[in-house]
């Protein structure tokens, strides 16, 4: 029912729950400053907390971000949803 929401991480969903996530583009409204610069910047607990919202219950620590998220336009991070699994994320900064 409409009650599972929460995935269950074992191994055999991690493949499914990784193409899910990498069909997914997770958008954050920014301000910004005059030339494009980015206030802040996107925190892991932002991005969990939007995985949440869409039915992925993702510790904050599995997120792995490289770079700062702090430009506009797309980004990849990794989830890690598995000791042998990584998603790559979409994460899309735009202009509030």
């Amino acid at each position: 029912g409409a009650c599972n929401m929460i995935h269950d991480m074992g191994e055999k969903n991690t493949e499914k729950d990784k193409k899910e996530l990498e069909k997914l583009k997770i958008q954050f409204k920014v301000k910004t400053g005059a030339n494009g610069k980015v206030f802040g910047n996107i925190s892991t607990k932002q991005i969990a907390d939007e995985l949440a919202k869409k039915g992925y219950n993702i510790d904050k620590k599995k997120i792995l971000i490289d770079v700062p998220l702090n430009v506009l336009g797309n980004h990849f991070v990794e989830v890690e949803l598995h000791k042998k699994v990584k998603a790559k994320l979409n994460i899309e900064l735009i202009s509030e």
